[in-house]
C-alpha cells in the first residue's frame, strides 16, 4: 500500500513544479530544484515497490516499506499545505495579476521558507532509506515460493476441496437440509432446484456438499456432477476467438479452471484477465502457478481471493487507487459513472493524458478496464452500450477492504485520508481534533438535521479536502463551511431541494473543478462564479415531472457575462439564457473549446443564428440539449454548416420548420436523438433513418401528420423507440426490414393511435413493449380474445398504464403473455393515500399516506418490477405551522422510490439498498481510509 501512498504524492509534486516554473516573482531557486528531486525519488521508489511486489517480504523490508509510505505521505502533506497558501484570486487583467502577485508573495513569504525547510526533514528522511536495496530479496526468488503463497491458512486447491467434503455447513445448515428433503422426498416426477444468490456467496459449494450427501446418492441409481465451467471458461478467456480455444492452451486451460473450483465468479474473472493476456503457453502457465494465493481466512473466499489478487497485481497505481476507491460507497450501492470519473479526477488518480483526451476520458477508459477484468460489474448501460451505474460485489469489497486494511494509515488514528460515515450520530466523534487534518475526501450520508451543526464544525477543520460529497444532505442553505476549503477540487450538494442560492463568497473554490446543484433549488448563479478559472463540470437543473413529460417540467440557473473566460469547462448544464445586449453569452459559448456537453434553454428564434456559430466552434462537443422559451416558439437551428463531428446525443425541444439538414446524414456517430414539441408537418423518419448509429429516438409531440412508416431496411440499430403525444397519428407501420434490433417500444398518449403497429410481429427482439393511457381500443387488442393478440404473443414483457392525477392503475388485460407490473404497488399498500409519477423517465413513484413502512413497500414494489430503490422519506409539513415533536416515526411522509422496468430481466443481480429512517438511530457505521 506504500506505492498507493507515493502514487497520490506525485500528481502533487507535479503541480508544486507547474507552479514553481509559472510563478514569476519567486526567488526560491532552491525550490525548483528540491521539489523535481522529490519526484525523481518517488517515482524510483514506485518502481522498485512494483518490481518487489510478488518477491518474498522480510520484516526488515516491510519496516522499510511502512517508512517510504510515511516519507510520500509527508510529502503529500507538505505540499498540499503550501498550496494553500500558495492559490490566490485570477485578475483578468495582467496589470492586475502582477501586483496582486507581489502582494501575495510578500504576505506569504513565510510559506515558502516554511516549505524549504520542511523539504530538508523530509530529505533526511529519504537518506535513511538508502539502503532499501540491501534488504531487498534476490531478485531471482520464485514467486511461488514467496511469503504469499506460504502463508499459514491460507491452503490449495486441495485444501480448498477438502471444504466441500463436510456435512455441516456453517450458515446453510437449515438450507442444506431444505434441498436434501425435496430431492428425497420430492416424488417421481422431473424436479428442478434453483440455488439463487450473489456471486461467492456459496450456491456451488452448497450444491457440492448436497450431490455427495450419502443420503442423496443411496436414493437415486445414478447421479453427476456437471461441470459448465469451461463453457463460460471459454466466453470470457477467448471472446476474440469465437470462444474457440487454441489446440496448445486446452491443457492449461483445463488445469486453470480446475482451480477454480468450479465457481463461477472466479471463473469468469479469471477468463476476463487471461482475454488480455496474450494467449502464450508460457505465459499461461505462469499464470496458472500464481494461483496459490488468498487474502483472508474466509473458507467461502479462497478461490476468489486468489483471482482477485492476481487481478489487482496487474493493474497499474493509477487503477489500483481507482478500485481501492470504491471503499467509500455502501454495500452493494451502484455509484453514477460521471460521479465516480469525476471524483478520480479531482482525486488526481488518472495520469495526465497525452494528446486531445481529458482526464475523465482516461478515467472512462479506467472503469472499461476494471469493469473488463471483473473486479467492476456495470449495473446499468445505456442502449449504445456506454456505462450509467457500477457496483462491486461484496466478496470483492470484502478484497478491497482487506488490501486497503494492510496499510495502518488506513485506521491510524492520526492518519485519516478518506473518510465515509453512512449516518451522522456517534461515528461523528471519531473525526475530531489532529484526526481531521489530514483528511482529503469526505462523504456524508444518510444523516439528519439535528447532526447538521456537528457535520459543519467537523468539515471546518478538513483545511486540506479535495473532495466532498452531501448528496442528499438535509440542508435548508448552503453550508457557510465549504467556502474556507481553499483545495476543495469536488463538491456534489445533489438532492439538498431546499438550497435555493449560491453565496459570492464561492469565490474562494479557486480549485473547484465540480459543482453539482442538481435537483437543488438554485435558479441563479452567482457572478462570483466566474472567478473559478479550474471549473469544468458545472452541473445544475431540476426535474419536475408529474405525470408525463410537460415543457415546464426542466429547470436550470442563470449565468453572466464573462462565462468566456471559463475555459475549462467540459460540462455545462443546464443553463437559461437571459437576452443580453448584442448576444453576448451566447457568443461567448464559443470560447468554451473544451465542452463535451451542453445545455441550454429560454431561446428565441432570433437567437439560434449566434448559438449556431459558438456551436461550430465546440469540436469536442457530444452533448447537446437546446430548448425554445415555450412550446410554441421556433427553434432557429437551421443555420449552421458544420456541427460538432463527435455529436453522440441530440435533443431538440421546440417548434421546428424542418429537421435541420446538418443533422443528416452528417451526425455519423449520433446514437441518441429526442424531438420535442417539434410538431413537424412531414415525417421525421423520411430524414433520421439516414443516422448510421442511432440507437434511440424519442418523438414527444414531434409530428402532426396520420402515419408514420418504418421503411424497408431503416433503422438497423435502433434499440428503442419512444412515442408520444402524437394527436393525429393513427397508423404505424413497420416494413419488411425495418428496426430489425428494436428492444424496447414505448407508445404514450397517442389518443388516436387505437390498432397495433403494423408489422409488430416481425420484431422479434423486442423485449418490452410500455403502454401509457392508451386509447381502450389499441388495448383491447391485447386480450386473449382478440385475432391481433398473435401479432405481439412473442414479447416476453407487456405493460399497460394509465394515470389519473394523483393515482395510477394498471390495466387488467387477462393474457398470460401480458406481464402486469405497476410501481404503484403502493396503492394497494397499508397507510397509502395517494400516488403520483415523476422523474423525466417517469421512473419514480412519490407515495404519500400516513404510517407507509417505507421498507416493506420497496421490496413489495421490487417483486413487481423487479429493480426499486429507496430515494427519501420525508415528514410533509401540516398547514399549522405547529409541529408535534413526539410525532412517531413514518407518520405523514412521502415515500420517493425510484423503479426501473424491465431492468429486473437485464441484470442478474439488481440492487435494492434502503435507508429507513429511525428517530434514535443506534452507532453507524464509519469507513476510514
Amino acid at each position: 500500500m506504500a506505492e498507493i501512498a507515493i502514487a497520490a504524492a506525485i500528481p502533487l509534486v507535479e503541480e508544486a513544479i507547474l507552479y514553481f516554473n509559472n510563478h514569476k516573482l519567486n526567488r526560491e531557486n532552491d525550490l525548483r530544484t528540491e521539489v523535481p528531486n522529490l519526484r525523481t525519488w518517488l517515482k524510483g521508489m514506485q518502481a522498485f515497490l512494483r518490481d518487489q511486489e510478488s518477491k518474498e517480504t522480510t520484516e526488515s523490508l516491510k519496516h522499510k516499506v511502512e517508512q517510504a509510505r510515511d516519507v510520500a505521505y509527508d510529502i503529500e502533506d507538505v505540499l498540499d499545505d503550501f498550496m494553500l497558501h500558495a492559490f490566490h484570486q485570477h485578475h483578468r487583467h495582467d496589470i492586475f495579476n502582477t501586483l496582486h502577485d507581489l502582494a501575495h508573495y510578500v504576505k506569504h513569504w513565510s510559506s515558502f521558507s516554511d516549505l524549504s525547510s520542511k523539504i530538508q526533514k523530509i530529505k533526511e528522511k529519504i537518506n535513511n532509506l538508502k539502503d532499501f536495496a540491501t534488504i531487498a530479496p534476490d531478485a531471482n526468488t520464485n514467486p511461488s515460493e514467496s511469503g504469499e503463497s506460504s502463508s499459514p491458512g491460507l491452503g490449495t486447491a486441495h485444501q480448498v476441496m477438502r471444504l466441500l467434503d463436510h456435512n455441516d455447513i456453517v450458515g446453510f445448515e437449515r438450507i442444506r437440509e431444505d434441498v436434501i428433503h425435496q430431492l428425497i422426498h420430492g416424488g417421481l416426477e422431473l424436479m428442478t432446484i434453483s440455488l439463487v444468490g450473489r456471486g461467492g456467496s456459496g450456491k456451488t459449494i452448497l450444491a457440492k456438499n448436497v450431490y455427495d450427501s450419502t443420503d442423496v446418492r443411496g436414493k437415486f441409481d445414478c447421479h453427476a456432477w456437471v461441470h459448465a465451467a469451461c463453457d463460460l471458461f471459454h466466453k470470457r478467456a477467448f471472446q476474440s476467438r469465437d470462444r474457440e480455444c487454441p489446440p496448445e492452451l486446452r491443457s492449461v486451460s483445463e488445469k486453470i479452471v480446475e482451480k477454480c473450483e468450479g465457481s463461477p465468479l472466479a471463473i469468469a474473472t479469471v477468463g476476463a484477465l487471461l482475454s488480455m493476456k496474450p494467449m502464450d503457453l508460457i505465459q499461461w502457465n505462469k499464470f496458472h502457478d500464481s494461483l496459490g494465493t488468498v487474502i483472508g481466512d474466509d473458507a467461502n473466499l479462497v478461490i476468489i481471493s486468489r483471482i482477485l489478487r492476481q487481478s489487482y497485481r496487474e493493474l497499474s497505481s493509477n487503477h489500483r487507487s481507482c478500485f481501492l476507491y470504491f471503499t467509500m460507497f455502501p454495500e452493494d450501492c451502484s455509484i453514477e459513472r460521471g460521479r465516480l470519473i469525476r471524483m478520480w479526477v479531482a482525486e488526481r488518480f488518472v495520469a495526465c493524458p497525452r494528446g486531445e483526451k481529458t482526464s475523465e476520458e482516461v478515467a472512462e477508459e479506467y472503469l472499461d478496464e476494471l469493469i473488463g477484468r471483473n473486479l467492476v460489474r456495470a449495473s446499468r448501460r445505456d442502449l449504445d452500450g456506454r456505462i450509467r451505474s457500477c457496483r462491486v460485489q461484496s466478496v470483492t469489497l470484502e478484497f478491497i477492504i482487506q488490501k486497503s486494511e494492510e496499510d495502518q494509515s488506513t485506521v491510524s488514528a492520526d492518519n485519516i485520508r478518506r473518510l465515509s460515515v453512512r449516518k451522522a450520530g456517534t461515528a461523528l466523534s471519531q473525526v475530531t481534533g489532529d484526526r481531521a487534518e489530514k483528511v482529503r475526501s469526505a462523504f456524508f450520508s444518510g444523516w439528519y438535521k439535528p447532526c447538521s451543526r456537528k457535520i459543519g464544525e467537523i468539515v471546518d477543520n478538513f483545511k486540506l479536502l479535495r473532495v466532498l460529497d452531501l448528496q442528499d444532505a438535509p440542508l435548508d442553505e448552503f453550508p457557510e463551511y465549504v467556502v474556507s476549503l481553499t483545495l476543495l477540487r469536488y463538491l456534489s450538494l445533489r438532492n439538498a431541494t431546499k438550497i435555493k442560492e449560491v453565496p459570492k463568497s464561492i469565490k474562494k473554490l479557486l480549485c473547484l473543478e465540480t459543482l453539482d446543484l442538481r435537483q437543488t433549488g438554485v435558479t441563479k448563479l452567482p457572478e462570483q462564479i466566474l472567478h473559478l478559472h479550474n471549473l469544468r463540470h458545472l452541473l445544475a437543473y431540476r426535474y419536475d415531472v408529474k405525470n408525463y413529460v410537460d415543457f415546464d417540467s426542466v429547470q436550470g440557473v442563470e449565468i453572466f457575462a464573462g462565462i468566456e473566460y471559463l475555459t475549462n469547462l467540459q460540462n455545462l448544464s443546464l443553463v437559461k439564457y437571459k437576452p443580453d445586449k448584442h448576444c453576448k453569452i451566447l457568443n461567448e459559448l464559443g470560447k468554451l473549446t473544451q465542452l463535451r456537453k451542453l445545455g441550454l434553454f429560454h431561446l428565441k428564434s432570433a437567437d439560434g443564428k449566434h448559438l449556431c456559430t459558438s456551436i461550430e466552434k465546440m469540436k469536442n462537443l457530444r452533448t447537446l440539449d437546446v430548448r425554445s422559451t415555450r412550446e410554441e416558439e421556433y427553434l432557429n437551428m437551421e443555420s449552421m454548416l458544420h456541427p460538432p463531428p463527435n455529436l453522440q446525443r441530440l435533443y431538440l425541444k421546440g417548434r421546428l420548420h424542418k429537421i435541420p439538414e446538418w443533422v443528416c446524414p452528417s451526425l455519423n456517430h449520433l446514437s441518441k436523438i429526442g424531438l420535442k414539441w417539434s410538431k413537424l408537418e412531414a415525417s421525421p423518419l423520411d430524414c433520421l433513418q439516414h443516422l448510421p448509429e442511432l440507437v434511440e429516438l424519442e418523438l414527444v409531440d414531434a409530428y402532426t401528420g396520420v402515419k408514420l412508416v418504418f421503411a424497408v431496411g431503416s433503422f438497423k440499430k435502433l434499440k428503442k423507440l419512444h412515442v408520444e403525444k402524437l394527436d393525429q397519428l393513427h397508423t404505424v407501420v413497420i416494413q419488411e426490414g425495418a428496426v430489425p434490433d428494436l428492444q424496447k417500444l414505448v407508445l404514450c398518449n397517442c389518443v388516436e393511435l387505437k390498432m397495433l403497429p403494423l408489422g409488430i410481429n416481425n420484431l422479434s427482439r423486442v423485449e418490452e413493449l410500455l403502454l401509457y393511457e392508451m386509447p381502450k381500443e389499441f388495448i383491447a387488442q391485447l386480450h386473449k380474445s382478440s385475432k391481433d393478440r398473435v401479432m405481439v404473443s412473442h414479447i416476453p414483457i407487456i405493460r399497460s398504464f394509465t394515470l389519473d392525477a394523483y393515482k395510477r392503475s394498471l390495466d387488467s388485460i387477462p393474457s398470460e403473455s401480458l406481464h402486469k407490473s405497476s410501481p404503484p404497488a403502493g396503492y394497494r399498500h397499508e397507510g397509502v393515500n395517494s400516488v403520483m409519477i415523476e422523474g423525466e423517465d417517469k421512473d419514480k413513484v412519490v407515495v404519500i399516506g400516513d404510517g407507509i413502512d417505507a421498507a416493506c413497500l420497496t421490496r413489495s414494489l421490487r417483486k413487481k418490477v423487479g429493480h426499486a430503490t429507496l430515494v427519501s422519506v420525508e415528514v410533509l409539513k401540516p398547514k399549522d405551522p405547529v409541529e408535534k415533536e413526539d410525532k412517531k416515526p413514518g407518520k405523514d411522509k412521502p415515500v420517493t422510490i425510484q423503479w426501473t422496468s424491465g431492468y429486473c430481466c437485464q441484470y442478474q443481480y439488481p440492487q435494492l439498498y434502503l435507508c429507513k429512517p429511525v428517530s434514535d438511530p443506534e452507532p453507524p457505521p464509519c469507513s476510514i481510509m
